[in-house]
């Protein structure tokens, strides 16, 4: 998403560094997800600019439309594989009650690690699912072509690490960089200063 945000800045140098770095990645962890969330970024380089910013609420239903798909096609699916993973989620989904949506399980949210929808409702509640959903959709800016890729790229990013585990959009490592990207690209166009305002040696002088 970096390499996605920033692409238009870059010098070639950095440019080529930065896919070998992706591409590197992508064949030392053999990361199914990562792979299908680069091909997204390519075609979204051209696509996410001429997408209007509050599609974006769209992606979350739309994903879980999908693992649900997945989940009456393939209802067996087994193993660390994206379609075993997807049908896993979706199998605990299906297994939730209402006390569960109310978050009366938070002291069993951590044992749903590798089902990132779960987690977030039991240790939060369904309505802390919603709010969450709110944010990374409506939060990221939409004016630049750039804050636009990153604005449609965020939610895929988000809810479908959610289909496969909770931990990859939580963890430091993570987060930290991903939540910086997004507040640099939300205040890129809107500067802290008024324009207007004298710097502070000017005002100095006139009181002197």
């Amino acid at each position: 998403m970096y390499t996605l945000y920033f692409w238009d800045e870059m010098k070639r140098g950095r440019r080529l560094l930065l896919v070998a770095c992706i591409a590197l990645i992508l064949l030392t962890t053999a990361s199914r997800t990562m792979l299908t969330f680069s091909a997204i970024c390519f075609v979204g380089y051209f696509v996410f600019p001429l997408l209007p910013k509050l599609l974006s609420l769209l992606t979350m239903p739309l994903i879980l439309f999908a693992g649900t798909l997945m989940y009456l096609l393939y209802p067996d699916a087994r193993g660390d594989n994206l379609s075993g993973r997807i049908v896993l989620t979706m199998r605990h989904i299906s297994d939730m009650d209402i006390y569960g949506f109310l978050g009366f399980y938070a002291d069993a949210a951590a044992s749903y690690a590798d089902s990132g929808y779960v987690y977030i409702v039991y240790a939060g509640t369904i309505f802390g699912m919603l709010a969450f959903w709110l944010f990374v959709s409506l939060y990221p800016a939409g004016k630049t072509p750039a804050q636009r890729r990153l604005a449609q790229a965020l939610p895929i990013f988000m809810f479908f690490n959610l289909m496969i585990g909770a931990t990859p959009v939580f963890t430091a490592k993570i987060a930290g960089l991903l939540w910086l990207l997004l507040g640099h690209a939300r205040h890129e166009t809107s500067p802290r200063l008024k324009a207007d305002r004298m710097p502070l040696s000017i005002d100095v002088a006139s009181q002197a």
